[in-house]
C-alpha cells in the first residue's frame, strides 16, 4: 500500500481515533522477564514508524498502549492493516507471539490544551477494550467512511450491536478481515457478553480511581462476601457501584476463570414499598421465574445455591429492615457476593463498610503550575468540566476559570450531585456568578432533568428526603451539631448539644456525619447549612446552642492559654474554626466574660501563625460591634482589649497611624476602668510601636506596664516586658543593661517552661554578642533560638532571627549560607503575607548582591524593597534602603545619584532621630568620599562609624575595612590624625555639615 494524502488536517475537524494495546502483556512480562523490554521496544518502533508513514498523530502512549489520531479514516485503516501484518510476520525474541488489539472510531472531538476530549475519545477506547489480540474493530461511523475504499485483501464483517462501558446506547461493531491473518476470534468482551442487567449510563464515569481499586480488592478477597458503600445522598454511591460492577464482568479469579461466570446483576431497591418485595426485585434482575407450590424465597435461594454471581443491591436504606435477607442468600450460595449501597449501615455481621466521601478537589488554592493539570489530578474538577460541556459544548477554560471551578468544587466539598447541579448553570451564568450564588443560597443548586429522580433534582430536595427519614430526636441532634465548624469531638458534641454517644453514632450510621482519621466528626458543608436552617426555626433554641458553643470554646482556649502562649497550639489550631465562630457570636451578643476569656489566646495564635491581616480585619470588626459612647464594666474592658489587639496587628501590617489611634483610645478607656492587666498589655503594645521612633517614650510606657505586672506578679508579662526593654537597651548600645534584662527574662521563661519567651531572651543575648562583634558567640545564640522557634512554629520571630543569622554569614563572607537564610525569610514572610518582612528580605538580597559586586542586581532589589517600604510608610526602612542605593550608585561611579540618595536618607535619619540609620548612611558616605579621592575626609567618617557605640555591625565592619585600606594608602601621620579627628567628631555636628554640603 502507498500512503495517500490525508483528507482532513489533524487535529481539527473530523478525526479518526485508533487505540491499540498488547493482549496479555502481563503474561508476556512474566514469561520473558527482562527480555520483555526488548519486545516492548521493537513493538513501539514498528508502531511509530507505521503511524508516521500514514500521517498519524501520536496523542498518548502508556506502557504497551497507543492513542493515535488520523485526519483520514482511510489512513487509519491502512495503518491498522499494515501494523497487524507486520506484527504477524515479525520474528519476536524467544519465539513469543505478540498480538495487538485495535479499535477505531471517527468523530468530531473537542480540542483542549490537554488534547482531545469528548465522548468520541471514550467510544474509540471502549471499542478497543472489547476486542482480542490480532483483532481490528470499527465503529459504524468509521465503517461508513471507508466502506467503498477498503485496501486490497481487506473486507468487513458485522458483529452486531454491543453495549459499551459508559456509552448510553448499544453500538454497532464491525471487524476488519485481513487476508492471510486470523479472522475468527472469541466473543467480544462487551457488556452483553456475560449475563448481566447493568443499565447503560448517559455519560462516561469520571475519576474515583482509588475508590474503584479499593472496592475491587474487597470484592476479590475470598474472605469478604458483602461490601456496603455507605455515604450521604448525592455522593455518587450508585454510580460507583455500577462502575465497579462493570469491571467484574470479565474479572478473573486468578485461575484463568471468571470471578462471576453466572453474571453481575443490578437490583434497584428505591422503588420498593415493602421489605417483602426484595426477593421479587432480585428475581426480576436475574430473570428468574417463580413457579407455584413452593415458597418464593425458597425457590430463589435454591436458584443461587450453585451460582457464582455478584448482586448489586442499590439504595438499601429504603428497605433497611429487609437486610436480613442477605445473610440467608450468602449462607446458601457460597459463590454469590453482594455489593450494596446505602445511606446507613446494614448492621450485619458479615458486612464490610466502605465509606464514600466527595470527589477529590484541591484543598488549597492552586498555584499557576497546578492550574493546567487540575483536570488530570482531581476528579471533582473533571466531573464539573464534563457536566458543563453537556450543556455548552463550546466552553473554553482560562486559568481564572479553573480557579473558580476549583472554588465551586471546594464549596460543595466534592459532592458529585452538587458539582453536576452547579455545572448545569454554565449555559446561563458565569462561573463567578455560580460561585456567588452557591455561597448565598442552598436553593441555587437545583435542576430540571426528566430522567433524574425527584430527590436528585436539587440539593434541598435531597436533604429534605433525608430529613423526613429521621426521627424527632435525630432531627434535634442533627440540627444542633450544625453550630460546629471544621468538625468536632464527641466531648464537644456532648457538652454543647447534649447529644449522647449513641445519638452521634446513629447519625454516623446514617451518613449524616462521619469520623475522619483524626477521630473528629465532620459534616458536609451543604448538609450543615441545611441543618442550620432547621435550627433557626426555633430562635430561642438556636441562641441557646450558640451560647453553649461559644462558652465551650472560650473555656477550651482559656484552659490552654499557657500552652498556646508557649507555642503548643496544635489543639487550638484544630479547633480554630469553632473558636472563631464562638468568639464572633460572643461579640455579637456582647458577652464580655466569654470575649475576655479568650483574648490573650487569640492574640498568640494569630501572632504565631502570622495571620496579621486576618487578625486586623477581625478585631476591627469587633471594635465596631462593641463600640459605644461610654464603654463601662466588663464590656468596656473587652472593648479596650479588642482595640489593643486591632492596634497590634495594624502595627504588624505597617498601618502605624491606625495602631496609634486605637491604642490611645484603648489606654484612655482602661485607665478609667482600672483594668490593670489589660492596661499593662496595652502599654507594652504602645512601647513596641515607639521603639522605632522614640526610645525614651518607649521605655516610659514599657516601665509602666512592667510595674503593673510586677505588682500583680504576672510572670509571663514581666518576662515579655523585660525582653522588650532589653531590645531597646541593645539598640542603644547599653549592652550590660540589655544583658541584665534578657537574663532575668530568661530565668522567668525557663521557670514558666515557655519556649517562646526563652527564644526571645536567648535571641536578645545573641543580639548583644552580634553588636559587640562577638560573631561566633552570636551565631551559637541564634542557632539555639532558631531551633526553639522552628520547634514551636513561631514564624514571625523566626524570620527576624534568620535575618540576623544571614547578616552574620554575610559579615563572615559565607554568601551561600546567607542567601539560604534570606530565602527562608522571604518564604516565611511571603506565606504570612507580612509586607514589612517581605520587603526586609528583599533588602537583604540587595545587600548580599552588593557585597558580591553584583551592582545591577543590588540596585534592582533595593528599588523593589524601597517601593514596598513606601507602600507601608516605614520611614526608617526607607532611609536604610536609600542609603544602600547610595552605596550602589557610588560603587557604579554615579556620584550625583549617590549624593541625592544619601541626602534624602540623612534627612529621614535626622527626622526619625535614628542614630543607627545615620551611622549606616555615614558609612556609605565615607566610601563615596574614597571614590572621589577625598581620602582624609573618608578616614574621618569611617573612624566615626567604627568607633560609635550605636553603629550596627554591617556598617561598622564596612568602615573598619575601609580604614584598613586607607591606612595602607595614606602616610601614617596623615591617616592617624584623620582617624583621631573622626573619633572625636560630634555626630550631630557632622550630620549638620553633611546635610548642608549635600544640599549644595
Amino acid at each position: 500500500m502507498t500512503p495517500k494524502k490525508s483528507s482532513s488536517p489533524v487535529p481539527g475537524g473530523t478525526v479518526t481515533f485508533l487505540f491499540t494495546d498488547i493482549e496479555g502483556s502481563t503474561r508476556l512480562l512474566h514469561q520473558l522477564g527482562e527480555d520483555y523490554v526488548l519486545v516492548l521496544d521493537e513493538h513501539r518502533k514498528l508502531m511509530r514508524k507505521t503511524f508516521a508513514a500514514w500521517r498519524g498523530q501520536e496523542v498518548d502512549t502508556q506502557g504497551d498502549s497507543f492513542f493515535v489520531a488520523f485526519g483520514s479514516a482511510g489512513d487509519a485503516i491502512a495503518a491498522a492493516v499494515e501494523i497487524q501484518k507486520k506484527i504477524h510476520d515479525y520474528v519476536w525474541p524467544n519465539g513469543v507471539e505478540v498480538r495487538v488489539r485495535m479499535g477505531l472510531h471517527t468523530g468530531e472531538p473537542w480540542v483542549a490544551k490537554e488534547g482531545f476530549v469528548g465522548v468520541d475519545v471514550h467510544r474509540a477506547a471502549r471499542i478497543s477494550s472489547i476486542g482480542h489480540g490480532g483483532q481490528v474493530l470499527l465503529s459504524e461511523s468509521t465503517k461508513q467512511l471507508i466502506l467503498d475504499y477498503l485496501p486490497e485483501g481487506v473486507s468487513l464483517v458485522n458483529l452486531g450491536e454491543h453495549r459499551l462501558k459508559d456509552i448510553p446506547r448499544p453500538e454497532p461493531i464491525n471487524q476488519l478481515v485481513i487476508e492471510g491473518l486470523p479472522s475468527e476470534f472469541p466473543t467480544l468482551k462487551s457488556l452483553d457478553a456475560r449475563p448481566n442487567n447493568l443499565p447503560s449510563q448517559p455519560t462516561p464515569f469520571v475519576g474515583r480511581h482509588d475508590e474503584l481499586a479499593e472496592l475491587e480488592a474487597l470484592i476479590a478477597n475470598p474472605e469478604i462476601r458483602l461490601v456496603t458503600i455507605v455515604g450521604a445522598g448525592g455522593m455518587g454511591k450508585s454510580r460507583l457501584a455500577l462502575a465497579t460492577a462493570e469491571r467484574q464482568l470479565f474479572k478473573s479469579n486468578g485461575k484463568d476463570a471468571l470471578l462471576f461466570p453466572d453474571g453481575v446483576f443490578f437490583v434497584p431497591l428505591a422503588p420498593l414499598v415493602s421489605e417483602e418485595q426484595i426477593f421479587t426485585a432480585i428475581a426480576k434482575a436475574v430473570k428468574f421465574q417463580f413457579y407455584q407450590g413452593v415458597d418464593p424465597s425458597t425457590q430463589l435461594l435454591e436458584y443461587f445455591r450453585e451460582k457464582r454471581s455478584l448482586l448489586v443491591m442499590d439504595n438499601f436504606e429504603h428497605v433497611l429492615g429487609g437486610a436480613s435477607i442477605l445473610p440467608e442468600i450468602l449462607q446458601v450460595a457460597d459463590g454469590v457476593k453482594v455489593l450494596a449501597t446505602s445511606r446507613e449501615k446494614l448492621n450485619l455481621r458479615t458486612e464490610n463498610i466502605y465509606v464514600l466521601h466527595g470527589m477529590a478537589y484541591p484543598e488549597d488554592e492552586p498555584t499557576e503550575d497546578d492550574l493546567t493539570h487540575l483536570q488530570q489530578q482531581y476528579s471533582a474538577v473533571n466531573l464539573f468540566k464534563q457536566s458543563a460541556r453537556q450543556v455548552n459544548a463550546d466552553l473554553a477554560w482560562t486559568q481564572r476559570d479553573m480557579r473558580t471551578i476549583t472554588e465551586i468544587c471546594s464549596m460543595v466539598e466534592g459532592m458529585p450531585l452538587g458539582i453536576e447541579l452547579a455545572a448545569a448553570w454554565v449555559e446561563m451564568l458565569s462561573l463567578e456568578k455560580i460561585a456567588t450564588e452557591i455561597r448565598t443560597s442552598l436553593d441555587f443548586l437545583e435542576g430540571n432533568m426528566r430522567d433524574v429522580p425527584d430527590r436528585h433534582q436539587s440539593i434541598r430536595a435531597l436533604f429534605e428526603y433525608t430529613w423526613n427519614m429521621l426521627g424527632e430526636q435525630e432531627r434535634q441532634v442533627f440540627s444542633s451539631i450544625s453550630v460546629f465548624r471544621g468538625g468536632f469531638t464527641l466531648e464537644a458534641a456532648e457538652q454543647v448539644t447534649g447529644a449522647s454517644m449513641k445519638e452521634i453514632r446513629l447519625l454516623v450510621s446514617k451518613s449524616l456525619i462521619h469520623l475522619d482519621q483524626n477521630k473528629r466528626y465532620k459534616i458536609h458543608e451543604l448538609l450543615r447549612q441545611y441543618a442550620a436552617e432547621k435550627l433557626e426555626i426555633d430562635p430561642g433554641e438556636s441562641n441557646r446552642i450558640r451560647d453553649q458553643h461559644s462558652e465551650y470554646f472560650a473555656d477550651f482556649v482559656h484552659q490552654r492559654e499557657a500552652a498556646i502562649r508557649g507555642g503548643d497550639q496544635t489543639e487550638a489550631l484544630e479547633e480554630m474554626d469553632n473558636i472563631q465562630v464562638g468568639w464572633r457570636w460572643a461579640v455579637i451578643q456582647r458577652n464580655a466574660p466569654v470575649i475576655r476569656k479568650q483574648m490573650q489566646s487569640l492574640f498568640w495564635i494569630h501572632e504565631f501563625q502570622g495571620w496579621f491581616q486576618e487578625a486586623a480585619d477581625s478585631f476591627d470588626w469587633a471594635v465596631k460591634e462593641l463600640q459605644t459612647d461610654e464603654p463601662l464594666g466588663d464590656i468596656g474592658i473587652a472593648y479596650g482589649q479588642v482595640l489593643n489587639l486591632s492596634a497590634t496587628f495594624h502595627d504588624r501590617i505597617g498601618d502605624n497611624n491606625k495602631a496609634i489611634l486605637n491604642l490611645e483610645e484603648c489606654i484612655s478607656n482602661l485607665v478609667k476602668l482600672d483594668a490593670l492587666p489589660e492596661l499593662a498589655w496595652a502599654y507594652i503594645g504602645f512601647g513596641h510601636i515607639d521603639i522605632s521612633s522614640d526610645h525614651t517614650k518607649a521605655k516610659q510606657r514599657l516601665n509602666k506596664g512592667l510595674a503593673i505586672y510586677r505588682e500583680l506578679n504576672i510572670k509571663w508579662g514581666i518576662a515579655i516586658t523585660l525582653n522588650t526593654l532589653g531590645n531597646i537597651a541593645a539598640n542603644s548600645s547599653e549592652h550590660e543593661d540589655a544583658k541584665a534584662y534578657y537574663e532575668e527574662a530568661l530565668r522567668l521563661n525557663t521557670d514558666l517552661n515557655d519556649p517562646r519567651g526563652m527564644s526571645w531572651s536567648i535571641g536578645g543575648l545573641g543580639r548583644i554578642a552580634f553588636r559587640r562583634g562577638e560573631y561566633l558567640q552570636a551565631r551559637k545564640f541564634f542557632e539555639k533560638t532558631i531551633a526553639l522557634r522552628k520547634a514551636i512554629g513561631y514564624k514571625l520571630v523566626l524570620a527576624l532571627s534568620l535575618v540576623i543569622l544571614g547578616q552574620l554569614d554575610l559579615l563572615m563572607g559565607k554568601y551561600k549560607e546567607a542567601n539560604l537564610s534570606f530565602r527562608e525569610v522571604f518564604a516565611i514572610t511571603h506565606e504570612m503575607g507580612w509586607h514589612y518582612g517581605i520587603a526586609e528580605a528583599i533588602r537583604h538580597f540587595g545587600t548580599l548582591a552588593l557585597a558580591q559586586g553584583e551592582y545591577d542586581s543590588a540596585k534592582e532589589k533595593y528599588e523593589d524593597a524601597l517601593a514596598r517600604f513606601q507602600n507601608i510608610d516605614d520611614r526608617g526602612s526607607i532611609g536604610y534602603v536609600l542609603s544602600s542605593l547610595g552605596n550602589v550608585a557610588a560603587a557604579m561611579g554615579d556620584i550625583q545619584d549617590a549624593r541625592e540618595n544619601f541626602h534624602t536618607a540623612l534627612e529621614i535619619g535626622v527626622g526619625t532621630k535614628h542614630p543607627s540609620l545615620i551611622l549606616h548612611i555615614l558609612a556609605g558616605l565615607s566610601a563615596m568620599l574614597d571614590h572621589i579621592g577625598n581620602d582624609e575626609r573618608a578616614v574621618e567618617m569611617a573612624a566615626l562609624v567604627a568607633s560609635h557605640t550605636r553603629s550596627d555591625p554591617l556598617p561598622r565592619e564596612r568602615a573598619k575595612k575601609l580604614l584598613d585600606e586607607l591606612g595602607l594608602k595614606l602616610p601614617s601621620r596623615v591617616f592617624e590624625a584623620a582617624q583621631e579627628r573622626g573619633k572625636a567628631s560630634d555626630l550631630d555636628e557632622t550630620v549638620k555639615e553633611f546635610l548642608e554640603e549635600l544640599a549644595g
